[in-house]
Parts: structure tokens; sequence; C-alpha cells
């Protein structure tokens, strides 16, 4: 290795900061699932980072057409103790995506957000394929 290169490397080491969160965040079972109402998907889940980290309680579902399109997105709960999303009022219920076209089949990721003290980070969901009720 040349001595330009192993300099540069040990730079890069020593300057950039070790705050990626790793973790995971998967769905539960039959989850993401057609919605109940026109329009709607459902989701539930559960993040768990890896340790020192913990969720801030926020996150988002983000979803878009299988064939391209704009995406949408809404806001979820997570508890920050157990990282199970979404819950309200201490009930644990399916987070809903409306607004969709009835049919239509999309892609859905779940996005939570991790601290571990001052630094933040996302963990997401793989995307999974949905179709609105």
């Amino acid at each position: 290795m040349k001595r330009s290169h192993f300099l540069a490397l040990v730079l890069s080491l020593l300057i950039v900061p070790n705050v990626y969160s790793q973790g995971t965040n998967t769905y539960f079972a039959q989850r993401p699932a057609t919605g109940d109402n026109a329009g709607e998907i459902k989701v539930s889940g559960t993040v768990k980072p890896d340790a020192g980290w913990t969720p801030t309680g926020s996150g988002f579902i983000l979803v878009w057409p299988t064939g391209g399109g704009s995406t949408k997105n809404a806001g979820i709960n997570v508890d920050p103790k157990t990282g199970n999303w979404h819950f309200v009022n201490n009930n644990w219920v399916d987070a809903i995506a409306g607004g969709l076209t009835s049919g239509k089949e999309y892609w859905c990721v779940v996005i939570c957000n991790v601290q571990m003290g001052g630094n933040q980070a996302s963990l997401a969901t793989d995307a999974a394929k949905v179709t609105a009720k």
C-alpha cells in the first residue's frame, strides 16, 4: 500500500465518527396489509437498534406506487421502551397510510428514528409490496 493511501485511510478513520446505528426494523407477521377502508394500507412492527441506541418515539411510513410515481408518507409512534410501532393511547394498533388509490399496488417502507447521546440515525424496514383497499 502506498504511503499516501495508508495516510488517507488512517485520517478517514480518525475524522469520521462512528455514529451509524445498526439494528433491525421489521414488520409484524402479515404486515404490511391491505387496509380496512378504501385507499388504505396498514403496518405494524418493531425496531431493535444495537446496544446503546434507543428509539426516539417517532418515525414514518413511506409509500409509492410499484410502477413509479409520487411518494406519500404518514407519521408513526414508536414505543421508546419496546421499539414496537404503532400505538395510540397505549393501545397497539396498525399505522394507517391513507389517501391511496384503491386496488393499486404500492411499495411500503417504515423508517424509525433512533438516538445515542446527541447522535441520531434511522433504521428502515425492507421495502414490501402491498395493495391498497
